[in-house]
């Protein structure tokens, strides 16, 4: 199949790895000219530099034999724009990643159906729904949750939703804000440095079932994830982003590792291959 990713930063090169590892027919676009240089030289695919919502350079990669048209760059503008050009010149199938997620169902069909586009994905959406699953098949009743990310955010709301009782320590007192303002039911939420010793206990850190660690820090997630498991918390779930900590939580053997880029990529690769069968 011949796919085309726009957009080679985090979320692009795992695709795009992944889909060359399947055997497909790939070609990515990204307005960076220091990534289109680095993926000719590692990896076997056509690489263009450029914006994926140029209709010019749409139509010069072909778009009317394109199979799967990707775009996860940092823009959801720029995703979406791009998933209506392609599907209007011709591309079978579409995705977007987008950075917000909205649970309201008939909103998400609108916006797929507006702009013509088949599948969206939310990263920290679809990670918030991979913890929730590890702490639902451990039972866990209460939860502290370090960091008020839009992960986290999204998280403690499906938590509530279902009727778990949930802490949330973030040191940023805008991202504390913003959390308490758009989650409906009621989180406790405290503006203190999540490695805060006094008030992690004093919150309850050695008496919650579980603990996730989703600080914008992969380097903070596995420290905290550590000190958790030495204060015998019975679940800890922790953030990886970047590869490059990979081993480092092998070797520590932190079992319940998320990352949004592989939740991404994963439900891409169903998508494609669903479309093989």
């Amino acid at each position: 199949m011949k796919i085309v990713i726009v957009g080679c930063g985090r979320y692009g090169s795992i695709i795009t790895d992944l889909m060359i590892s399947q055997g497909h027919d790939v070609v990515i676009v990204d307005s960076s000219e220091e990534r289109i240089e680095n993926i000719n030289n590692t990896r076997d695919v056509l690489a263009i530099c450029g914006n994926g919502s140029d209709y010019n350079l749409l139509d010069e990669i072909g778009m009317k034999d394109t199979d799967v048209f990707v775009a996860c760059t940092a823009s959801d503008e720029i995703n979406l724009l791009s998933c209506t050009l392609s599907k209007a010149m011709g591309a079978k199938h579409t995705i977007a990643r987008t950075l917000v997620h909205t649970p309201d169902v008939k909103a998400t069909k609108f916006v797929q159906d507006a702009f013509n586009v088949d599948l969206i994905i939310s990263p920290d959406y679809l990670t918030a729904k991979d913890a929730y699953s590890i702490l639902k098949e451990h039972d866990s009743k209460t939860v502290m949750v370090l960091g008020a990310t839009r992960l986290g955010t999204q998280l403690t709301q499906i938590m509530i939703n279902n009727g778990i009782n949930v802490t949330v320590i973030d040191r940023d007192p805008n991202r504390c804000e913003h959390l308490s303002d758009v989650i409906e039911g009621s989180p406790i939420v405290i503006n203190s440095e999540e490695s805060n010793h006094e008030v992690l206990f004093d919150a309850g850190f050695n008496s919650v079932d579980a603990v996730v660690a989703v600080t914008p820090m992969d380097a903070e997630n596995i420290l905290l994830s550590m000190y958790a498991a030495d204060c015998k918390v019975p679940v800890i779930v922790t953030k990886v982003e970047y590869a490059s900590y990979t081993n480092i939580v092998e070797d520590l053997a932190l079992e319940n590792v998320i990352s949004p880029r592989k939740s991404t990529a994963a439900i891409v690769m169903d998508y494609v291959r669903g479309l093989e069968k």
